[in-house]
């Protein structure tokens, strides 16, 4: 459902990855808005005892993928800024290497 709402939004997909002899590819123009994480993931990891805005950022940050959120919240639990949202810097990092998925996720949604 999701492929079919990104193709129906017809979704612009930003690449990180620059092409040979092509300079490197700016950051989007407008900001990148997280999507929110599934509910279903969320409920996962609060019932584990982690707090909901940790977990909300972890699971931004690792593309809603509960095993990777579950080691990140272990790795930045106490960290200042760990239930701060994520910065765009961040948003960028996970938007590296291919097609930004929270631009896209984003889009649909809205």
């Amino acid at each position: 459902m999701l492929l079919t709402s990104l193709l129906a939004t017809q979704c612009p997909i930003h690449f990180a990855t620059p092409v040979a002899g092509q300079s490197t590819p700016q950051a989007p123009a407008q900001p990148i808005v997280a999507p929110e994480p599934t509910a279903g993931n969320v409920s996962q990891l609060v019932d584990m005892g982690f707090p909901e805005p940790v977990v909300r950022k972890a699971l931004v940050l690792t593309k809603d993928n509960v095993e990777a959120a579950l080691e990140w919240v272990l790795q930045h639990m106490d960290d200042a800024d760990a239930a701060e949202p994520p910065t765009q810097e961040q948003l960028q990092q996970v938007c590296d290497g291919g097609a930004c998925w929270l631009t896209c996720v984003s889009a649909a949604a809205g």
